[in-house]
């Protein structure tokens, strides 16, 4: 197991992440619709060993609340979610909506405070010391979300922590993640520009998932900000699947 404390806190400049978070307009309330698409694409868990749909944007075959159950190591029933980098929680409602035990964590302690406030349905966890490792110790999670994270990390601490991502997952279990595209030039404009970023072509993109799986899926989004044409805003979104033993 990589050091998590360490991969989370060189996501970059984590007193740049802690003054974002107090900003009002960092509070994101709506959940990222290609996330809501991915985690619709999501096959039940009663049909785990079929094949997810091979359209990550089509719609759903998996109602939000439908009962997915997994077993655990220790032998009960439950679905678990790990948010990881879950900033100020918009991804935790779709997550407990879509029936999930969810938990989450983050490297910033005003983002782990908004959400404990926020969220109480939900655990949450800093991205540091016992907590970090405890939370990516074993197989435990059907659906891990990283959104917005991976390309804040050096090449290989992003490694690093896809293993650790990919461990903690049950056999047959997805994690669904971004990486900001090549073609993306708005990072730097925006109010966390000063942190560092690594932009992935699409061959970066495949041998960075090929680490870690053999099933996966991926495409992109680009958009430009409402009256900024000249920036783009540019990500890659993956689908990746853990084989079932």
């Amino acid at each position: 197991m990589p050091g998590i404390e360490r991969i989370a806190l060189e996501t970059a400049n984590i007193d740049t992440w802690n003054r974002h978070y107090l900003r009002p307009e960092s509070k994101q309330s709506y959940p990222d619709e290609n996330l809501v698409r991915l985690i619709r694409s999501l096959p039940a868990r009663d049909t785990a060993s079929s094949s997810p749909s091979d359209d990550s944007t089509s719609a759903s075959r998996v109602q939000s609340g439908q009962a997915r159950t997994d077993s655990s190591p220790a032998g009960d029933t439950v679905l678990r979610a790990l948010d990881f980098g879950c900033g100020s929680g918009r991804h935790i409602p779709l997550l407990l909506e879509s029936g999930y035990r969810v938990q989450g964590c983050d490297s910033s302690e005003n983002a782990i405070v908004h959400c404990k406030a926020t969220y109480p349905e939900a655990e949450f966890f800093r991205c540091a010391g016992d907590s970090a490792e405890s939370l990516l110790s074993r197989e435990r999670y059907s659906l891990i979300v990283c959104w917005g994270v991976l390309h804040y990390l050096t090449e290989e601490n992003a490694r690093e922590l896809l293993s650790a991502l990919c461990a903690s997952l049950i056999p047959g279990g997805f994690l669904l993640g971004t990486l900001r595209k090549d073609s993306d030039t708005q990072f730097t404009h925006s109010a966390v520009g000063d942190s560092g970023i690594r932009l992935s072509n699409e061959t970066e993109l495949v041998r960075f998932l090929e680490s870690q799986f053999t099933d996966y899926q991926y495409g992109f989004m680009e958009r430009t900000p409402l009256g900024k044409t000249q920036q783009i805003i540019a990500h890659w979104f993956f689908r990746a699947r853990k084989p079932a033993k």
